[in-house]
C-alpha cells in the first residue's frame, strides 16, 4: 500500500485530536491568524491562531512621553534615543512619513522604565557591529522594566570568545530587569558560535524578572546556544509566535560547547516557562533540542506547551544529537493540542523527556520524526519519567538504520498511555520491536497498528506497546 495514502487517514485523526475536540490547535504555516493571533504588525499574520489568555496587549503610546524626531529621517539619531532611554517613559518615533533604520555603533543602555514603541515603521539595527540594547540592571532586581512594541531589530552582534555568560543576545542583553517584547521581529542577529552557556542570537534574559514575548517572530539568528533565544534562571511566557531558520552553531553540549537549543535555550532553577500558539519550525542544533532545550537544575519548576507546533528542527548527527523537536528535563512538564512533525536527531526525532521529570502530554501529534541512527523515532522517554500520555497520535516516525529500533516510542515505563493511537511506525532492525522499545502503563483504549513488524521483512509480533 502507498505509504502516504496509507497514512493520511491517520494523520486527520492526528491533527483532529491535536485541535482537542474543536479547540485552535496549530495552523499551516500559511493560516490567517487574523482572528486571534498576531496584531497585524511586523509578525505579518503568519503565527498560529492561538487562545492565549495570559498574554498581555501593547502599552498605548498615543501620549509619549518624549518623541524621537523632528519628522526627518536625520533627526531620528542613537544619541537622541540614548537621551530619551535616559529619561524613561513612553517613546515614539518621528521620523518621516516612511519607514526608517536607526542604527547603532555602540549598545543603548536602559536603565529606567521605558516602553520603546516604533509603530511598524522603526527599525533599530546594530549594523553588524554591536549590541542594540542592554538592560542594567541586577540579578536579584526585577527593575528597570522594558517594552519594545512594534519593533523590528536587525543585525545586531554580540562580540567574544563565549566564555562569558554575558556575551549572549546580539540584539537585546539583560541581566536583571524585565524584558516584555509585543509584536516585533528580530532577524539576522548573532552571538558568539561557540560557548558553553553562551546563548540568545536575539535576545539574552539572565535573573531579574520574566521575560514575556507576544505576537512576534524571530528569523535567521545564531549563536551557541539558543538560536534566537537564551534564557537563565528567570520565567519565560511566549504567546502566538514564530521562530524560524535560528541555529544553536556551538557543540558537544554541556559540557561542552553549546549546541543545545537552535531556537530557544532555557536553563536554571525553578523557572515557570509557558508556550502557547508558538511555531517553531526549521530550525537547527548541534547537540541537545533541534528546536527547544530546557534543563531544570534542581528538580523544580514548570514547563507548559499548548496550542503550539514544532516541525521540521533538526539536530546534526554530531554527539551527542538527542530531541529533534524539543529536549525538556527535570520539570513538570505540560503538553497540550499540540503538534510533533517531521523533526530529525540521531535519538528522539520529535521528543524527548529526560529524566526528574513528570509528563502529562494530551490531545497532540506526533507524526514524520526520525531517529536516524538509534532510537525513538517519535518520542524518547527516559528512565525515572512518570505520567500520562492520552488522546495521542503517534504515526508515521521511523528509526531506520540497519540496527535502530522503537519506531515509535523508546522508553516510558512509568508512564501510562490511554485512549491513543500507535500506527504505521518503521524501524531498520526487523527483529526488535518496530513499533514501542519499551511497553507503558495499562491505560487502556489504545489503538496500535500494523501488528506484525515492518523492519527487515520479519513476518514476527510487534511487541505491544501496553500490556492489554
Amino acid at each position: 500500500m502507498d505509504r502516504a495514502r496509507h497514512l493520511a487517514p491517520l494523520l486527520l485523526t492526528a491533527l483532529l485530536i491535536a485541535c482537542g475536540g474543536g479547540g485552535p490547535g496549530p495552523t499551516g504555516p500559511d493560516a490567517d491568524s487574523s482572528g486571534e493571533g498576531a496584531s497585524g504588525g511586523t509578525t505579518g499574520g503568519n503565527v498560529p491562531a492561538a487562545r492565549c489568555g495570559q498574554a498581555p496587549a501593547a502599552v498605548d503610546s498615543s501620549r509619549p512621553d518624549t518623541v524621537v524626531g523632528d519628522g526627518t529621517p536625520a533627526s531620528c539619531t542613537a544619541t537622541a534615543l540614548q537621551a530619551a532611554l535616559d529619561r524613561g517613559g513612553v517613546i515614539t518615533f518621528d521620523c518621516g512619513a516612511g519607514e526608517h533604520t536607526l542604527t547603532v555603533d555602540t549598545p543603548l543602555l536602559v536603565t529606567r522604565n521605558a516602553v520603546l514603541d516604533g509603530d511598524n515603521r522603526i527599525t533599530l539595527s546594530g549594523g553588524g557591529r554591536s549590541r542594540i540594547l542592554i538592560v542594567q540592571g541586577s540579578f536579584e532586581r526585577d527593575t528597570p522594566r522594558l517594552t519594545v512594541q512594534h519593533l523590528d531589530f536587525r543585525d545586531g552582534v554580540s562580540n567574544g570568545d563565549g566564555s562569558d555568560t554575558r556575551q549572549g543576545g546580539g540584539a537585546i542583553f539583560r541581566e536583571g530587569g524585565t524584558l516584555t517584547v509585543i509584536d516585533s521581529r528580530f532577524v539576522h542577529n548573532h552571538a558568539p558560535a561557540s560557548g558553553q552557556d553562551v546563548a540568545g542570537g536575539a535576545l539574552h534574559a539572565i535573573g531579574g524578572g520574566a521575560t514575556v514575548i507576544v505576537d512576534s517572530a524571530f528569523e535567521d539568528n545564531q549563536a551557541s546556544n539558543g538560536g534566537a533565544l537564551g534564557n537563565l534562571h528567570n520565567d519565560l511566557a511566549i504567546y502566538r509566535s514564530r521562530f524560524t531558520d535560528n541555529a544553536a552553531t556551538g557543540s558537544g553540549g554541556n559540557p561542552g560547547n553549546g549546541g543545545n537549543g537552535g531556537a530557544i535555550y532555557i536553563d536554571g532553577n525553578g523557572q515557570q516557562v509557558t508556550l502557547c500558539g508558538v511555531a517553531v519550525d526549521g530550525n537547527r542544533a548541534n547537540a541537545y533540542g533541534g528546536g527547544l532545550f530546557r534543563v531544570s537544575n534542581d528538580g523544580q519548576g514548570s514547563q507548559t506547551i499548548e496550542q503550539s507546533r514544532f516541525d521540521g528542527n533538526t539536530v546534526s548527527t554530531a554527539e551527542p544529537s538527542m530531541g529533534g523537536g524539543a529536549y525538556l528535563q527535570g520539570m513538570a512538564i505540560a503538553i497540550h493540542a499540540s503538534a510533533f512533525t517531521h523533526n530529525r536527531a540521531d535519538r528522539a526525532g520529535g521528543l524527548l523527556i529526560g529524566p526528574g521529570s513528570t509528563l502529562q502530554l494530551k490531545n497532540s501529534t506526533i507524526a514524520e520524526n526520525t531517529a536516524s541512527n538509534s532510537l525513538g523515532g517519535g518520542i524518547m522517554i527516559l528512565d525515572g519519567v512518570t505520567g500520562r500520555i492520552r488522546n495521542v497520535t503517534i504515526a508515521g516516525n521511523r528509526a531506520p538504520a540497519p540496527l535502530s529500533f522503537g519506531g515509535a516510542t523508546a522508553g516510558g515505563r512509568g508512564v501510562i498511555l490511554q485512549n491513543s493511537i500507535i500506527a504505521d511506525n518503521e524501524a531498520g532492525n526487523g527483529y526488535n520491536p518496530i513499533s514501542c522499545a519499551d511497553p507503558f502503563l495499562e491505560g487502556g483504549g489504545n489503538i496500535q497498528y500494523p501488528v506484525q513488524r515492518q523492519g527487515g521483512g520479519s513476518d514476527d509480533p510487534d511487541a505491544l506497546c501496553t500490556p492489554d
